[in-house]
């Protein structure tokens, strides 16, 4: 594609109509091996346990998950903490669609 050799990277993703490598990261690393998990496709001796909201005050939101308070920066950057509210927030936003 010789038209983007001068274009900035910002432009050339508008231009392909492709999103951002820090979304494109969220989606494809974290948003679906969450989804497997919660749905058992791996093998759960070797899976993260991840804690669904058990309340049912969730506005029907049946897969909410419950964030663990972390004290240290190690366990508040873990995988499941991490992606918590990024999956809560996703599921709301689908829900109100």
């Amino acid at each position: 594609m010789p038209k983007l050799k001068n274009k900035s990277y910002i432009e050339r993703l508008k231009m392909c109509n492709l999103p951002t490598l820090p979304f494109s990261r969220i989606r494809a690393r974290d948003m679906i091996e969450v989804f497997k998990i919660l749905t058992g496709k791996y093998d759960t001796a070797a899976a993260p346990v991840m804690d669904i909201y058990d309340l049912k005050t969730t506005r029907g939101n049946d897969s909410e998950l419950n964030k663990i308070r972390a004290k240290y920066d190690l366990r508040k950057y873990f995988f499941t903490n991490r992606v918590v509210n990024i999956w809560n927030r996703v599921l709301i936003v689908l829900n109100h669609v």
